[in-house]
């Protein structure tokens, strides 16, 4: 059951799907040489916005952080 008063939030990956679809924004998340894991962002023609310069202990940490500077540097 639905009540109007809950709060509902997108997932991560409808966040990340939004972002390619609406945005034409990708963030890659990849796991690192080390065992750590990292985030780029790019357009989706190819250009680079950035890539990450700190190391991650999980793909969450990563995702999360990627979309927090998409959010904030981006949009």
């Amino acid at each position: 059951d639905f009540d109007k008063n809950d709060f509902i939030a997108p997932t991560i990956s409808q966040v990340l799907k939004w972002l390619r679809d609406e945005k034409g924004i990708h963030v890659c998340i990849a796991l690192g040489e080390f065992s750590d894991w990292m985030y780029d962002v790019s357009r989706i023609d190819g250009n680079m916005f950035c890539k990450a310069e700190d190391d991650f202990e999980s793909y969450e940490q990563a995702v999360l952080a990627g979309i927090e500077y998409v959010l904030d540097n981006l949009i």
